[in-house]
């Protein structure tokens, strides 16, 4: 249960309360939490009486149960593709992280992100408009309240060198000449330069302590998730992976 206190005048206080009930899936130890009812209570007191609870709001509102899956990996290693892939086939929502993580009204993309209650809030008000969704990226903000969510979470992993050639091509495809030598993105990014800075991009993910954006990070992450988890293996055709995820993804909802 979560509460969540809003200010009122002496002597009443209002509380929102968020009810959550906690249920088993089918997969052994897997707790997930959904959010059931929402509703308001009045909370009436002072410093010389007892306290006394009112339920003053009768509507209750009940709210969906989310069906997600969460694809993830180094930049490159193809989480993109394969979310793409496995929504169009359960024809789920797909979300990316990406589009959260950045703010994209600067002059030159990619140099400043939203603050992480922003990105928080805004990836929660999608996900609450679609029922079932599939996310591909890492959530770094407020992870605990997505978390609950997840069904199946699939960690795609790919070697260095192929996640280098392919993030260089990517973004080329997408910028154009403004990652290139002369553009605005070139060296002005901590992604675009020369060939060499996508390499010690690449191989950054490989290195990383467990505070940053790495292997370590995301192995510590799986050790954390209630959810199934899955590995795949980034070099395999993405249609044969997709097959895999779904198929996993229906053993743990049956």
């Amino acid at each position: 249960m979560h509460l969540h206190k809003k200010p009122e005048p002496p002597h009443k206080t209002y509380y929102h309360v968020e009810v959550l009930v906690t249920c088993s899936c089918t997969v052994k130890g897997c707790k997930r939490k959904r959010s059931i009812f929402s509703y308001a209570l009045l909370y009436i007191a002072d410093s010389y009486t007892c306290a006394s609870y009112i339920l003053i709001n009768a509507s209750i509102a009940v709210g969906e149960l989310k069906i997600g899956i969460i694809i993830f990996g180094a930049s490159g290693a193809g989480s993109t593709t394969l979310g793409k892939e496995v929504a169009e086939r359960l024809k789920y929502q797909y979300l990316d992280i990406d589009d959260y993580l950045w703010r994209w009204d600067t002059a030159i993309p990619l140099t400043l992100t939203n603050t992480r209650e922003e990105r928080a809030k805004r990836l929660m008000d999608d996900i609450q408009k679609y029922p079932n969704f599939v996310i591909a990226g890492t959530i770094f903000s407020d992870r605990e309240q997505f978390e609950p969510l997840l069904d199946l979470a699939v960690f795609i992993s790919t070697p260095t060198d192929i996640c280098t050639k392919r993030v260089y091509a990517r973004e080329y495809t997408r910028w154009g000449c403004r990652v290139l030598p002369g553009g605005d993105m070139y060296k002005s990014t901590r992604f675009h330069g020369d060939y060499s800075d996508y390499v010690t991009n690449a191989e950054k993910y490989e290195t990383a302590d467990v505070a940053k954006f790495g292997r370590k990070l995301h192995e510590h992450w799986i050790a954390e998730l209630h959810c199934p988890v899955l590995r795949v293996d980034g070099m395999t055709d993405v249609s044969k992976n997709s097959d895999l995820v779904v198929v996993h993804f229906n053993k743990a909802t049956k």
